[in-house]
């Protein structure tokens, strides 16, 4: 895990990760679990591999979690997931959530941990997971700890508006509101 510093938050690498495997020694037919958990926010996803993909099927509870099928270079943000509809949405009804991978492409999962009551156990996070049809791994991941969010398959936490970029705003506003009453 490498903590870097981006203004006043911290993004964390590596702090999510995917076991599971399709394929067993003595039945290569039997459903295996996979499980995705991260360091930051001890939350995870549990789940079953079907024959188009992943099925989500149990959850940690102790803090807020919400997954979503993301793509890489989107900015995942609290506003952003509020819009979204989560593949694993915290407290959801175990088994009704699939996600279907081409298999051996790498895919993105954004996580929402924590509340927007409870700033102090925010963070958003992403990982770069690969189903190849047997097992499932995670390639990298980030998670942050401002609530800002962060671009999906780098550590670069989405910027805050500037105060002068308000300011431009708030002056072209007036500006425009003038210019149509006149």
């Amino acid at each position: 895990m490498v903590a870097m510093v981006s203004g006043n938050a911290a993004v964390l690498t590596n702090t999510i990760t995917a076991t599971g495997s399709r394929a067993s020694p003595i039945d290569p037919f039997l459903k295996l679990e996979w499980k995705i958990e991260t360091t930051a926010g001890d939350a995870s996803i549990i789940g079953e591999f079907s024959d188009t993909g992943l099925i989500a099927t149990t959850f940690t509870i102790g803090i807020e979690h919400n997954w979503y099928s993301v793509d890489e270079g989107t900015a995942f943000t609290p506003s952003y997931a509020a819009m979204a509809t989560p593949f694993a949405p915290f407290l959801d009804i175990p088994g009704s959530d699939t996600l279907t991978p081409t298999f051996g492409e790498p895919f993105y999962l954004g996580v929402e941990l924590g509340s927007e009551f409870e700033p102090e156990t925010q963070r958003i996070g992403w990982v770069e997971l690969l189903y190849d049809g047997i097992e499932l791994t995670a390639l990298s991941s980030a998670t942050e700890d401002s609530g800002r969010g962060l671009i999906v398959g780098t550590q670069t936490v989405v910027p805050e508006p500037s105060v002068t970029s308000l300011a431009i705003l708030a002056l072209g506003s007036v500006f425009m509101r003038r210019r149509r009453s006149s």
